[in-house]
């Protein structure tokens, strides 16, 4: 909030008060305070530091499978690299986010970094990409959506927390796994009551955690309740 309001020094004693470093020893339980230090330092215009950081944090979320984190630190790679001036390196790791993102149709993710952002996607879609430009239309779609339910924020009119989710809604198995975690069920026992492998249960886990901006069940079922797909 600090960072969006324009209050970079509230945002870098913030990360001054929690021991943030850049090479730290990575513990995972606070790979959302790392995450938002790789945006403290691409605010204070220190690009190298993020992507040394980003390049740790993104090495252990592949070697994890975790998908939706993976395409957030490559979009905030993509950008620490414009920053750089390194326009087609800035280019090749967004398509390398793009073709991670396409398969389950991640969209916020790439909203939440910022108007920059849509700068990179315009550039990179007059290219030849491994991904549809129909998933790059509704990327492109979706920062303008956004921009309206900003100004709506802005003239004090309340927008709805289910418009915001749809811009990149879950899919309809998606929600069957999310309420089957709700419910306290393992992979396992996921995987049992849809007749899926295990291995699918862990991908729709990745996705709903990557659409939902969460990486932990429990963060996962406050925010699905506080975006009203839960409601018991």
């Amino acid at each position: 909030m600090w960072l969006a309001q324009g209050n970079l020094s509230a945002a870098i004693q913030w990360a001054r008060e929690n021991g943030l470093k850049v090479d730290d020893d990575l513990d995972y339980e606070r790979q959302v305070e790392y995450l938002t230090l790789v945006r403290v330092l691409l605010a204070q215009k220190k690009p190298d530091r993020a992507i040394r950081l980003l390049n740790r944090l993104i090495e252990s979320a592949e070697q994890a499978g975790r998908t939706g984190e993976t395409v957030e630190m490559l979009a905030l790679k993509a950008l620490a690299h414009q920053v750089q001036n390194e326009t087609d390196v800035a280019e090749n790791v967004l398509e390398k986010a793009l073709v991670r993102a396409e398969a389950g149709e991640y969209i916020r993710t790439f909203i939440d970094v910022g108007e920059s952002m849509k700068v990179l996607l315009l550039a990179v879609g007059r290219q030849r990409l491994a991904v549809s430009k129909t998933y790059l239309a509704k990327l492109l779609a979706a920062f303008d959506a956004a921009n309206d339910l900003q100004s709506a924020v802005v003239s004090s009119t309340p927008a709805s927390p289910i418009s915001s989710a749809l811009i990149e809604p879950l899919s309809e198995r998606e929600l069957e796994v999310l309420h089957l975690i709700v419910g306290g069920a393992t992979n396992q026992e996921i995987a049992q009551a849809l007749f899926i492998t295990v291995n699918t249960v862990k991908k729709h886990v990745s996705n709903i955690f990557g659409k939902l901006g969460v990486s932990r069940r429990p963060q996962a079922i406050a925010r699905a309740r506080e975006l009203g797909f839960i409601t018991e």
